[in-house]
This record gives C-alpha cells, structure tokens and sequence, in this order.
C-alpha cells in the first residue's frame, strides 16, 4: 500500500518535471522567434500638388528591406502601408501630369506619416505647320492628300506656278517625266512616252495622247491644254498608264491605258 503511494508520488513529478520543461522549451521558442522576426512599422504618405490640393490616384511605391509593394492615393490624396520593416524605405510616385517624386523615408515603431509635393508638367505639342490661310474644297483637300502621298507620277503646284510665272501651262508640263509636249492638229497634247497604242478594231498604230481632267471632268480627245490660264490653276497631276490613276479620279473610265493630266483650278479662281 505504502509502495504504490511512494510510486504515484513519483510518476506525479516526473510528470511535472516534463510539463515545465514543455512550457521552458514553448517560452524559449516564442522568443527566439520574436528576436529573429523584424519589427514591424506603419507608414502614411500624403501626396498634394504645387496648391496643397491631394492628387488622387497617384501610384505610389514603398520598398523596405523585404519586398516593393504598390498602392494608389485615395480621394484624400493618401495611402497607408502596414507591416513595413523598421529602418530606412524608399518612396516612388507616379501620377499621369506631373513629374516623378522618389524620396527617402525613415519607417519607426507604430503609425509614422510623410507629405510628398508633386509638380506639374505641361504638355509638348507637337509643332504644327500652317499651309493655308483659310479652308479649301472637298476636292482640292483630296488633290493635296495625294500629293501628300506621292501618289502621281509628277505635280506642280501653286508655289512653282506663282514662282515660274508662265504665259502657257505647256511651259510647265515640259518638265514632267515621262511624257512630251506635241502639237496635234493646232492642239497642245501630252504625249507619252511610254511608246504607241493600238486603234480599235485595227492593227494600226497611233500615238499615245493622254486624257485631260479639269476639276474632276474628263475633256474631250485632243484638248488643247494651253487653253487652261495658268493662274486660275490651283495645281496639276501626272499619272502615267491606267494603274496610277486613283479611284477618286474614276471620272475617267475608257481610253485611259496612256493616263491622265488632272488639272485643278483655284477656289474662286
């Protein structure tokens, strides 16, 4: 009886022995790892503009010595970042309009707050070039888009007109490629020199005269193109075979294969 006593009594403190050593072992653990894991800091940043007003939704960055992690300003013009390792943290922001801010940050125990001023930047334009002191027609826009483009064969424009002064237009159509001034019948032509063409229902040969258009309106054959005033015109397009010419000139649907002068007078010319 006495023996099973002195036995409990002893199994009893081995048992209280162990449990202390558990909760030794717990303690020590809990702060072991209490001193391994960084401590931790809050951290507000205010972010305004030149007037003090808050720039909203701004991108701001905090990097601490553990990670980089992203926010956006609220309508306040604020954001907080939780759980920053305590020391030193560098601080970007970002807002469309204003120039970029990058400051140094001290990150301490509890809520540590900032206020970062950004400044605006004004817009670059590109440079804009006027050529026209006033609006032009639908049809003279199209004129001046392919020209643009490079799109005929040869131009000339109200500038060279304006500079060469000419008595005729043939003056000025002597320099373009392809082609030749020819007189035909009393009539000045283009010729091109893209060589001969076939009559219709014959094996004969003859030369290759080009159509003439004045404001989009096909001539008659063998327009005399000396019959245009120089300075009613606006400016001149060359287009050499029935491939160059545009869709917008589909005013010209039959004996096209030699091409097309396109002849613009001036608004209210």
């Amino acid at each position: 009886m006495h023996r099973r006593a002195r036995l409990s009594r002893a199994w009893a403190a081995h048992a209280f022995i162990a449990l202390c050593c558990l909760t030794l072992d717990a303690t020590v653990t809990r702060a072991q790892q209490a001193e391994s894991s960084p401590r931790e800091g809050k951290l507000r940043i205010a972010v305004l503009d030149e007037s003090k007003n808050p720039v909203i939704d701004a991108e701001v960055s905090v990097a601490d010595s553990r990670r980089k992690r992203i926010l956006r300003t609220d309508s306040t013009g604020s954001v907080l970042f939780e759980s920053l390792v305590i020391g030193a943290a560098s601080v970007e922001i970002r807002r469309i309009g204003f120039k970029p801010a990058s400051v140094a940050a001290r990150v301490g125990e509890g809520e540590n707050a900032i206020t970062v001023h950004l400044r605006g930047t004004a817009a670059e334009l590109d440079p804009v070039r006027v050529v026209a002191n006033r609006p032009i027609s639908a049809r003279l826009y199209d004129y001046e888009i392919r020209v643009a483009r490079g799109e005929p064969n040869g131009v000339i424009t109200r500038d060279e007109i304006d500079k060469r002064n000419p008595i005729v237009l043939s003056q000025l159509l002597r320099r373009l490629p392809g082609i030749k001034i020819q007189d035909s019948l009393g009539s000045i032509v283009a010729v091109s020199m893209r060589g001969q063409k076939k009559v219709a229902g014959s094996l004969n040969m003859v030369q290759c005269v080009l159509r003439v258009m004045v404001d989009g309106i096909v001539m008659p054959a063998l327009t005399n193109l000396d019959d245009v005033i120089p300075k009613e015109i606006h400016g001149v397009e060359l287009y050499l075979g029935a491939a160059r010419i545009p869709v917008q000139l589909g005013g010209l649907r039959t004996d096209n294969w030699c091409g097309v002068i396109a002849i613009w007078t001036r608004d209210g010319g």
